[in-house]
């Protein structure tokens, strides 16, 4: 089994250290785990193909055109080639519809919340009002197409996935209004919220494992810092995007998110809430790497199996950081047309930039 620095064909490893991660994934060097690999699939067209098919599928059934940016970054990578950059090619496109579809859900579906049901559909997302049946029928016909492309592939993974996207939808829309006390109790929530729970079962469903129960609960400590992790990250890279939105509509409510917390908790700015939130991201960090040592010196020596389940964790968290730097869903500077189909040659234009500089650089010594 490939060391977690020595990915295997499908992806390129990278060094986390050459990106400014704003104090996130500071895991010390060093083996047994005590670092963050990262890497990026080599594949990654198969991605954007398939986030590109979802999008279309999105503005042909359901009547509405997909405007936001959902998984594509064509500079750091798409949001799938750097959380599974070990994901097995044949499937990575259908992991591509698949995480395409629920950045989709999160933007528009969630932002008519208020207009939904109390009923539910197949997924466990609540359905718009009867004056969008072209919506409501576009999203049975898409989440069909999902389940159909999850089961031909891999009937047990298909089933994990889908049962903890319906978890992770009903809890959201339960607990959206929920005012938490402390930031374990938001932890605990946020876990599910941000996709912890449904990321891990896609990683599965990609890399062709199925856990058994026993093997759940073995490591249901060690994926829960990881999770909390995640969603830490992702409340300091789209705070900044989230409290836009809410100031430029006096009647939203304030945003699922850490660093409003904190704001409130402690009474502080923005700019030193986010710190706290990457600090309190430091502590889990930790705690994840040590949890993954551990498990890997007690259960010595470690299967196959969970070998790669570990690893392919720790390039959740490593990729999740990097992709959000500087994806075009939060920061409006790296956007371009979502739906043209770019991504593919905005990176080969970029890696031909920085070959020039190099070579330029090489010369000059």
């Amino acid at each position: 089994m490939a060391h977690p620095s020595n990915p295997p064909t499908t992806a390129t490893p990278l060094d986390i250290t050459h990106y400014p991660t704003a104090g996130f994934c500071r895991g010390g060097g060093g083996g047994g785990g005590g670092f963050f690999p990262l890497a990026r699939h080599r594949h990654e067209p198969l991605a954007n193909a398939g986030c590109l098919a979802a999008r279309r599928d999105w503005a042909r059934h359901t009547g509405l055109p997909a405007g936001e940016f959902g998984a594509c970054n064509p500079r750091n990578g798409n949001f799938v080639a750097l959380l599974f950059p070990l994901c097995r090619v044949e499937r990575l496109w259908v992991v591509g519809y698949v995480t395409e579809y629920s950045f989709l859900h999160d933007s528009v579906v969630e932002g008519l919340g208020e207009e939904s049901s109390a009923q539910r559909d197949k997924f466990g997302l609540g359905e718009l009002e009867t004056a969008r049946p072209t919506l409501k029928a576009g999203r049975k016909q898409i989440q069909a197409k999902i389940v159909s492309l999850l089961s031909e592939t891999d009937k047990a993974g298909a089933a994990r996935v889908m049962d903890v996207w319906k978890t992770m939808l009903s809890r959201t829309l339960r607990d959206k209004t929920k005012d938490f006390a402390n930031l374990e109790e938001y932890i605990e929530f946020r876990s599910i919220d941000t996709g912890g729970a449904f990321g891990e079962a896609l990683m599965l469903f990609g890399l062709g494992l199925t856990l058994t129960r026993e093997e759940d609960a073995l490591l249901a400590n060690v994926t829960q810092p990881c999770y909390a992790c995640f969603a830490l990250a992702n409340d300091y890279f789209s705070f900044d995007r989230e409290w836009a939105e809410t100031q430029a509509n006096p009647r939203a409510s304030k945003p699922i998110n850490a660093v409003w917390l904190y704001m409130r908790w402690r009474g502080v700015s923005a700019a030193v809430a986010k710190r706290l939130v990457a600090k309190a991201s430091n502590r889990y960090e930790a705690r994840f790497l040590e949890l993954c040592e551990r498990f890997r010196r007690e259960h010595k020596p470690i299967s196959p199996k969970l070998d790669l389940y570990l690893r392919g964790l720790s390039y959740q968290v490593s990729g999740n950081v990097v992709w959000s730097l500087n994806c075009p869903r939060y920061y409006p500077e790296f956007r371009y047309d979502p739906n043209a189909g770019l991504e593919d040659s905005i990176t080969s234009e970029l890696r031909g930039k920085k070959l020039v500089a190099s070579e330029g650089d090489a010369q000059a010594e």
